[in-house]
């Protein structure tokens, strides 16, 4: 997978995989603007959207290494755009969750072929840390058009048809880049085996942690701030500026493998997150909204990466680096469905505290991983 036109391709689907979910503050907040809905439905919307996500995991197994990954590419976008255009002239809640779980079912196809292309690279720190880098980068980009342009003026329906055709451009230029499929992929056209071991487990565990925890309070940033006083197009502006941040974090891997251990690092994460939300939960103001978004974001945007790296290092066959997708998936959806019921009238903290301890938590499956890897490799 280290031939240039593949690697771009895994960009471009990763990009495109995670471009809803890196948008979702934004995308839930002109729902809420537009179509008056309550904290409870915001958390479900993006919830069910993730839980769709989640489901697609297992089969996308099976169909990444069976089916032809650049019909995949092309049907996926396709099949998102058309989703997401319909969807903007919805109004019956109801049927928006409809529409948002089959967009996550194959937004989670899509990941799950970008994690199988960059993760089976030979160096999958470096490349999945510049595969989540661009993959932040874009939206960043984004969250500043739709904040100050497009949903002011046109609303959640703006927001929806722009994100469609941004997700039909990028496949359109993946496409014809991708390996044919995963037996094109593989040297000499041989595809290894490999058992699902304990350290590929533990780490595909510290990523649904790790998501519940960090997608429950990403889910309501937005409305944090605006609940601070701030006004939506400064808090669009620090999104954006966060999430170049988080794209900075997503580098921090390659300056620290081989150094320190992922687990070691995915201890400070948790401790620079805790800091984070103690700050929005505690501090009122501009300038401590902005400390702490971008505490969070790029902390954030380092463990992603590190979580990630772990599984494509213990999972030598490629094939179930695919399941990051789905626990990625699930984590996300679980998170903002559970802190959507968290909140409570304007306070977070019960929110926070999940984020934290969820953290903590996703660090020491990870130090487990680790050691069974470790471990499994002594015995070979």
């Amino acid at each position: 997978m280290d031939r240039m036109p593949h690697i771009i391709a895994g960009i471009g689907v990763m990009t495109s995989g995670a471009l809803i979910f890196n948008l979702l503050p934004v995308l839930l907040g002109a729902f809420a603007d537009s179509l008056q809905l309550l904290p409870s439905q915001l958390g479900l919307l993006g919830g069910i959207y993730m839980f769709g996500f989640a489901f697609a995991s297992l089969p996308a197994v099976y169909l990444i290494e069976n089916t032809n990954w650049r019909w995949i590419t092309a049907v996926a976008s396709i099949v998102v755009t058309v989703c997401l255009v319909i969807a903007s002239r919805v109004e019956t809640f109801v049927v928006l969750v409809s529409f948002f779980a089959v967009i996550g079912l194959a937004k989670a196809t899509i990941f799950g072929l970008a994690n199988r292309v960059l993760g089976s690279t030979s160096d999958p720190d470096r490349m999945v840390g510049i595969g989540y880098f661009v993959e932040l980068v874009v939206p960043a980009v984004l969250i500043i058009l739709f904040a100050a342009v497009i949903g002011p003026a046109f609303g959640h329906i703006g927001v929806l048809i722009s994100i469609g055709l941004v997700i039909l451009a990028l496949g359109i230029v993946s496409t014809p880049l991708m390996p044919g499929d995963a037996r094109a992929a593989a040297i000499e056209h041989e595809l290894p085996k490999e058992k699902l071991t304990s350290d590929i487990v533990f780490g595909l565990l510290a990523a649904i942690v790790l998501f519940i925890g960090t997608a429950g309070t990403w889910a309501f940033v937005e409305r944090i701030g605006i609940g601070k006083g701030i006004d939506a197009t400064t808090v669009g502006a620090i999104l954006s500026f966060g999430l170049f941040l988080t794209a900075l974090g997503s580098l921090l891997p390659m300056l620290t493998e081989q150094r320190i251990r992922r687990s070691t690092m995915m201890f400070v994460i948790a401790v620079a997150i805790t800091i984070a939300t103690y700050l929005l939960d505690t501090q009122s103001g501009l300038m401590w909204y902005f400390i702490a978004a971008s505490l969070f974001n790029t902390a954030w945007g380092a463990s992603t990466v590190y979580v990630t790296a772990s599984v494509a290092d213990a999972d030598t066959s490629g094939r179930f680096i695919v399941l990051m997708g789905g626990s990625i998936g699930l984590g996300a959806a679980l998170g903002p469905s559970f802190a959507g019921f968290l909140v409570d009238g304007d306070s977070y903290t019960k929110v926070f505290i999940m984020t934290s301890v969820a953290l903590f938590a996703s660090a020491a499956l990870l130090l487990l991983s680790g050691r069974a890897r470790r471990k499994r490799r002594a015995q070979m």
